[in-house]
């Protein structure tokens, strides 16, 4: 008798189902296609798309409407008739790059049984990536060479986690909800103070102010635009944002930022799941395992 036969049972192979998957496992899955996405994006964009990026996340999410539950970041801002609008006009070049990475991602995804990425989440994972990669060459011109750099951003960098799943919407956002292209300050606090608040209108001391105050507005409108400096000026012109200001200024000085990139991470993390809609299945695939009979 072979040794250890006697003890061996047989085995039969079971298949569980995407909605059987455990935690972990759903996360495992999440994990792979998101390693693979910023993988592909890391060959198409650098730092310098990061303002461009992040434009296209800004809106597509800035036209979600609180009172209807309309618009937000679904995606629908690659869709042509959107995409040709005058404030959107600008980002066609960085949607060919996105595009690009969009079709091997896929390729790779169809063939790991994932599925294509949605062009919410790439949005997203595009809009992280690019920013990553300017927050990194900040640090290097910090660090006194590329591996203290490295050990800046790894011992000292931002935990940034992000949550993916979004369904694309097939409809243009309706027209006529982002800020023109050249919005003056208090165009700008009014848009951001009145973009997901369900408070818009009310006045008051215990009156709960918005997810996008101008704390938020701040970070995340002034990294959106072509001249990020030139767009904190203008802002400054306002004497609540000249203080936010001076507060992120002080935050940036430092080697590690964090203050400045934490608040920055909550902000992205409130803009990207305004309006979205998520497939709890999206990217999971059936598993087989062994069972003892």
């Amino acid at each position: 008798m072979v040794p250890g036969a006697a003890n061996a049972a047989p085995q039969i192979k079971s298949v569980v189902p995407v909605e059987s998957l455990s935690t972990i496992q759903a996360r495992g899955m999440r994990g792979l296609m998101e390693s693979r996405a910023a993988a592909e994006l890391s060959k198409v964009l650098t730092a310098d798309d990061a303002a461009m990026c992040l434009g296209l996340v800004v809106n597509d999410a800035g036209t979600y409407d609180v009172a209807t539950k309309t618009g937000g970041l679904d995606g629908s801002i690659v869709l042509e008739e959107e995409l040709s609008r005058p404030e959107n006009k600008v980002f066609k070049p960085i949607v060919a790059k996105l595009t690009t990475a969009k079709k091997a991602i896929d390729e790779e995804s169809i063939k790991a049984e994932q599925g294509p990425i949605s062009w919410a989440d790439l949005l997203v994972l595009a809009a992280k990536t690019s920013i990553q990669m300017s927050w990194r060459q900040i640090k290097l011109g910090k660090a006194k060479d590329e591996a203290s750099a490295g050990i800046l951003t790894s011992a000292y960098g931002t935990n940034w986690s992000v949550r993916i799943g979004r369904v694309d919407s097939m409809t243009p956002a309706p027209a006529g909800r982002l800020l023109s292209p050249d919005p003056s300050a208090e165009e700008v606090q009014s848009f951001f103070n009145a973009l997901g608040n369900k408070n818009v209108g009310e006045s008051g001391p215990f009156t709960p102010k918005g997810p996008f105050s101008e704390k938020y507005s701040f970070l995340i409108w002034t990294a959106a635009q072509p001249d990020p400096e030139k767009a904190e000026e203008k802002l400054a012109t306002l004497p609540v944002y000249a203080e936010w200001k001076k507060d992120f200024d002080r935050s940036r000085k430092t080697v590690t930022r964090n203050d400045y990139e934490v608040d920055f991470v909550e902000t992205f993390d409130k803009l990207v799941n305004l309006g979205s809609t998520f497939d709890n299945l999206a990217y999971l695939k059936p598993i087989e395992v062994n069972m003892k009979i």
